[in-house]
């Protein structure tokens, strides 16, 4: 989802000996995958709550070369394993190589625990790939690119990383009555940033459009002529509505474009699609956004543990995801670190100009 021109680019200080790791939950399984850009080394384990049921690893040793094998259960610990780096969330991973091999049956007396714990391990892996695969959207801030005209083709999934399916999955949903409820959300919340009495669908041959009414002139205009900041937080309504319960939406500076005004009905926006069951992760730089937290806290919308709240800085030693508090209101407690600074210095350069007398 996000390209990278090489490994070395997101590896703290470019330094190929450090492991990027990387580890998610499902409920209560857990899958936790480590790789090393020296040698091509990599780790991977399985989890059932805090208890690690399997783990492998594809280590270099000097003089031997690249070797795939199981560091636990003990009892395992240097079987080789079928796998390579490059097998992420493959339920292969956990299988004991056995080729040229007596059976394990022959050499453990705990052969069917074994074998019962290793298809659980790889159970656990294709849960963890079901549960991520084709679930997880992102849009990327270079959103909001609309042409006049779109050919029709093929139905796409989402409204891509630079909202770049965003007309035809539009007709498609406007056009189809299956979607009437999902066509009436984005209709609703479009009209809420300014976007009124949105409409698409077919408009000819083999031409898709979307139009819209003008609030301030009474005229319907194509969608391509509305704002930038209309056009890229469309994209991002109609993701919402459009994903299922379950789906991961990771939304790059949603604010982008977009008037203190239309920030602030972020979090209204974010709430109704939370409500549906969907999970939502912005990055932003908003001010406004984390202050509106209130609203759907207080209209009750959200509770505070529908929200996690982190503020990232970097530092020596990496960069720091540190957790913030809200209070029972919804307000940041202390307020964002960065953002006080800032304002600080500001109030104290304005004070400077204002008379003593």
């Amino acid at each position: 989802m996000v390209v990278y021109r090489d490994f070395t680019d997101i590896i703290h200080k470019r330094e190929t000996s450090r492991w990027l790791t990387i580890e998610i939950h499902v409920d209560d399984l857990g899958y936790r995958y480590s790789y090393k850009k020296l040698n091509d080394e990599a780790r991977q384990s399985v989890k059932i709550g805090d208890e690690e049921i399997a783990r492998v690893t594809n280590e270099f040793f000097e003089g031997k070369g690249q070797q795939s094998r199981f560091e636990y259960p003990r009892e395992l610990a240097f079987e080789s394993c079928v796998y390579n780096p490059t097998h992420i969330l493959t339920e292969t991973v956990f299988k004991v190589d056995r080729r040229d091999r007596q059976d394990l049956s022959d050499r453990l007396s705990r052969a069917q625990e074994f074998s019962s714990l290793l298809d659980k391990a790889q159970r656990i892996t294709t849960t963890v790939r079901s549960a991520l695969e084709d679930k997880v959207i992102f849009i990327s801030s270079t959103r909001g690119i609309v042409p006049e005209e779109i050919a029709t083709g093929d139905i796409p999934d989402n409204v891509g990383k630079q909202g770049e399916n965003l007309i035809q999955l539009l007709a498609h949903i406007f056009g189809t009555l299956e979607y009437k409820d999902t066509a009436e959300k984005i209709a609703k919340w479009a009209g809420r940033f300014g976007i009124n009495e949105l409409h698409a669908g077919w408009h000819g041959a083999n031409e898709l459009i979307s139009e819209y009414l003008d609030p301030s002139f009474g005229v319907v205009l194509n969608l391509s002529s509305a704002s930038q900041g209309s056009r890229q937080i469309l994209s991002v309504i109609t993701q919402l509505f459009w994903s299922e319960p379950g789906d991961i939406i990771m939304i790059e500076e949603p604010e982008i474009s977009l008037h203190p005004g239309s920030q602030v009905l972020l979090t209204e926006l974010f709430a109704e699609a939370i409500a549906d069951g969907k999970q939502i992760i912005i990055a932003t730089h908003s001010e406004f956004l984390p202050l509106a937290l209130r609203r759907p806290i207080k209209s009750g919308l959200l509770t505070l543990d529908d929200i996690a709240l982190y503020h990232i800085k970097k530092e020596e030693e990496g960069t720091i995801a540190e957790k913030l508090d809200l209070t029972e209101d919804g307000y940041v407690r202390g307020w964002i670190p960065s953002f006080a600074e800032i304002e600080e210095d500001l109030l104290e350069e304005w004070i400077e100009t204002v008379p003593e007398d």
